[in-house]
């Protein structure tokens, strides 16, 4: 039998990509986490999940505006990083060869076209959606209350298994869910370099 060829060298900048790309998404993933854990919200972090606290009315503490204030924060993060890493990536494999370089090329062009669609969607469907679970996690909650006869207190709506901590892991779970839809086009031009460069 035949030995088995030695695997084929990576240009350096192919290489460099996939680490920025794993480096850029972990960070991404973290910054996430960190904000919307509640430990975050205390740690003077500038994105902060809001926290209602038991001295608050629990209508002022319901108002769903700070939650969308918070998700968007975290979007222009991601989009502003994502952004970069793509013109990064796509500036390092124009001299790896011809065919990455048109690659890069066309990627650049449907971005142009497809950015302003992909941020209007992702900057209102999306709200909208969490904002709709919201308001249904906040209404069997207060149903719930006048079922037992109990009374509101929103300095226990993070506790495990309150309706606001509920609804804190499905935003998180939405946000990294976002971070991946949003890195897809980005992991394409690491997938087509690492591909390239198994070619030579």
């Amino acid at each position: 039998m035949a030995p088995a060829a030695p695997p084929a060298l990576q240009p350096a900048s192919v290489v460099a990509a996939a680490d920025e790309f794993a480096r850029v998404r972990a960070a991404l993933v973290d910054l996430i986490t960190a904000s919307c854990s509640p430990a975050g919200s205390s740690s003077g972090r500038r994105i902060r999940l809001p926290l209602p606290t038991s001295g608050t009315e629990p209508e002022i503490a319901a108002a769903y505006g700070p939650y969308r204030r918070f998700h968007l924060a975290l979007q222009t993060e991601m989009e502003a990083a994502v952004r970069a890493l793509r013109g990064s990536i796509r500036r390092a494999f124009m001299p790896v060869s011809a065919r990455l370089g048109r690659l890069a090329v066309l990627d650049e062009a449907l971005d142009r076209i497809l950015a302003a669609r992909e941020r209007q969607l992702l900057a209102t469907t999306l709200p909208a959606l969490l904002e709709k679970r919201f308001q249904q996690l906040l209404a069997a909650h207060q149903q719930a209350l006048i079922d037992s006869g109990q009374g509101d207190d929103p300095g226990l709506w993070m506790q495990p298994g309150g309706w606001l901590a509920t609804f804190r892991d499905e935003l998180q779970a939405v946000l990294i869910a976002e971070l991946d839809l949003r890195l897809q086009p980005v992991l394409g031009l690491v997938e087509a370099g690492q591909d390239e460069a198994g070619r030579h």
